[in-house]
């Protein structure tokens, strides 16, 4: 506590710096995928065909942030002929934010770039697609489970 008088004087010094925020967490690993057929720009012809797929994995949820910095010292008070009170110590930065969830995994018959092959003739047994890493608002997107998908 900084003594008080009725004299005029001296200012007190000023509060000090607020610390820095913390960095941000890391994502999560996105889950893997299960893909019976990629086709790049081919020609495909398809007779009496099955195609079967596995579950497609889910995402890693993303990591925590980092604690924020310290404050700094506050400046000292003014002096002659009377002194005044030094500053106050600036508060701590804010926590860094939790990473985003990765994304999960797809089960997909056939991914294709080009033109889409036709299918008609195709028996499709997919798997479950990956759920998203993490919760709330950090959560990854869902994967996929499609007959045909374009990339």
């Amino acid at each position: 506590m900084c003594p008080v008088n009725s004299f005029g004087g001296a200012s007190g010094g000023s509060g000090g710096t607020g610390g820095c925020g913390g960095v941000g967490g890391t994502g999560g690993q996105p889950g893997g995928s299960s893909i019976g057929i990629i086709s790049v720009n081919a020609s495909l012809v398809f007779t009496d065909v099955s195609i079967q797929t596995g579950d497609g994995g889910d995402g890693g949820a993303g990591g925590a942030g980092q604690d924020g910095g310290p404050g700094g010292a506050g400046a000292g008070g003014g002096s002659s002929p009377y002194g005044a009170c030094g500053g106050g110590m600036g508060g701590p930065g804010g926590v860094g934010g939790t990473g985003g969830g990765g994304g999960g995994g797809h089960s997909l018959g056939i991914a294709y770039f080009g033109a889409a092959p036709a299918s008609a003739t195709v028996t499709f047994t997919l798997g479950t697609p990956g759920t998203g890493g993490g919760t709330g608002p950090e959560a990854g997107a869902g994967g996929v489970a499609a007959d045909n998908q374009a990339f």
